[in-house]
């Protein structure tokens, strides 16, 4: 996943924090409802986002969703890219130990860190 999100060195290749125009968080909210097996109960988390050399911008961000049973699971961590202008989502975390490697991911993007709860 961080190879994904942030290449081989993403440190290095962050160049500053980034804020997501509005067009831009709705296209991350709807790849993330494509991806949800109820898209309709998605609540979302803020998103945060990096710029990264090259143009590119890494997105964090947290989404309560219903699951197969009908409850809500929880805040849980994604990430995504927006790779020349398109968003590609690359996961959303689906258990704890998931959600520790997907805010691992997102450190090292240098995105800032979400709080999960």
């Amino acid at each position: 996943m961080a190879l994904a999100i942030g290449g081989c060195d993403a440190r290095r290749d962050v160049v500053a924090a980034e804020s997501l125009t509005a067009a831009q968080q709705s296209v991350v909210f709807g790849a993330v409802r494509r991806a949800l097996r109820d898209p309709e109960s998605a609540r979302f988390g803020p998103l945060n986002a990096a710029a990264l050399a090259g143009g590119d911008v890494a997105v964090c961000g947290s989404v309560n969703a219903r699951n197969g049973f009908g409850g809500y699971t929880g805040p849980m961590p994604f990430a995504g890219r927006f790779l020349r202008g398109e968003f590609a989502l690359i996961d959303i975390a689906s258990d704890r130990q998931s959600a520790i490697a997907m805010l691992g991911v997102c450190q090292a993007a240098g995105v800032p860190v979400l709080a999960t709860d």
